[in-house]
């Protein structure tokens, strides 16, 4: 298997620490092994996994780490390291939950596509002629659009967003039609197809198309139809009001490089866009169910991979739901980073070679993507 480096650029900071802090990170770096996770990785390619991510941990003062490792289109080897919750000293386990934050778009883009396999979704059908609070004015968005971030759809700042009243009670964005009220009324930034304009509302208007035509809740839609075929048994909306044990806390590093817990975010508005959590198990098993081609017909899963044109022609980097490089090659590689309060992560996944990665951590300041190229760095010596 011929592999590849993930890339991404950053800036390290590497603060001092006192003997009783560098002793607290060297505990903290153990790895978490549960029998209950795959575990497929030579001894000599698990321990230089263990060794490389250790000290890039103890480099970053990174608090949680979990990272899964795909081969030959499965998920062979889940490692978890450090705490979940530092104050409480519970380790990251199989237990663990961390926040998909934008990786959730993934979902959505997949419910969408099998609703279109299901023949109740066109995805050159007009948004507004589902979602009826939806007016683009003279602008015809397509549900297209949405999938692949050319919409026009304001983000959180590259555009006025205008909201309107929201649905009375303590947890008004309960459902997607609540959510809608944050921003459906804002003007398009750019024409439909104009350009390429990455929008977290895009993908919350995708998931009232998906509820609309599915016609039960969104929630209820991703959990029939993907959380329970693909047993994965711990993916759920991340509603602060339910109580769930196990939720990663977060931690955000201050000017003065001391490191503290983060806010409890509510993102119950925005669950298509950036609102679901897991284990690593299950976001591992998304990874190696898109892989497989199991979650929607190879053509279908094709098109999530094949890059959009703008309509000027001009090719884009993104795919139906996921970024796309080197599409069509033997090296392709789909990709989608998840970056909010609480939590970094990152999938990347090679189809045409059937492998890739995972990475989740509750540390605000790391970078993910430097882990993933890291793993890879390991594994490629190890063998």
């Amino acid at each position: 298997m011929k592999v590849f480096c993930d890339t991404f650029s950053q800036k390290t900071s590497i603060e001092g620490a006192g003997v009783v802090r560098l002793m607290m990170l060297f505990l903290l770096l153990v790895p978490a092994s549960f029998s209950e996770w795959p575990q497929k990785l030579t001894v000599p390619e698990r321990q230089a996994l263990d060794r490389a991510l250790e000290e890039q941990m103890r480099q970053d003062e990174t608090v949680g780490l979990a990272v899964a490792v795909l081969r030959e289109n499965q998920l062979i080897e889940i490692r978890g390291y450090g705490f979940e919750d530092r104050e409480r000293q519970i380790p990251v386990s199989d237990k663990t939950l961390f926040r998909w934050a934008s990786i959730s778009k993934v979902l959505t883009a997949l419910g969408a596509l099998k609703l279109e396999e299901s023949g109740k979704l066109d995805s050159e059908a007009n948004v507004s002629s589902v979602v009826s609070e939806f007016d683009p004015g003279d602008s015809e968005v397509k549900i297209r659009h949405l999938l692949c971030h050319q919409s026009g759809v304001v983000h959180y700042s590259n555009g006025p967003v205008l909201r309107s009243t929201p649905p009375a009670g303590d947890r008004p964005y309960r459902t997607v039609s609540g959510a809608l009220t944050r921003f459906v009324k804002s003007p398009l930034i750019h024409e439909p197809g104009a350009r390429v304009s990455y929008s977290t509302h895009a993908y919350i208007l995708l998931s009232a198309v998906v509820e609309r035509l599915a016609g039960v809740p969104f929630d209820s839609y991703i959990s029939q139809n993907l959380a329970v075929p693909l047993k994965l048994h711990t993916l759920t909306p991340d509603w602060q009001w339910e109580p769930m044990s196990h939720r990663a806390v977060g931690y955000i590093r201050n000017e003065d490089g001391s490191i503290r817990p983060s806010s409890d975010t509510d993102v119950s508005w925005k669950l298509g866009g950036g609102g679901y959590l897991s284990s690593m198990e299950d976001l591992g098993r998304l990874a190696e169910a898109l892989l497989q081609r199991q979650v929607i017909s190879r053509n279908l899963t094709d098109r999530l991979w094949s890059v959009q044109k703008l309509n000027s022609g001009k090719l884009t980097d993104w795919g139906l739901g996921m970024n796309v490089e080197h599409a069509g090659q033997p090296d392709m590689k789909v990709w989608h980073n998840g970056s909010q309060e609480k939590v970094r992560g990152r999938m990347v996944l090679y189809p045409n070679q059937g492998h890739g990665l995972v990475v989740m951590t509750n540390s605000e300041w790391v970078r993910p993507a430097t882990y993933s190229t890291l793993i890879y760095k390991a594994l490629k010596k190890a063998r």
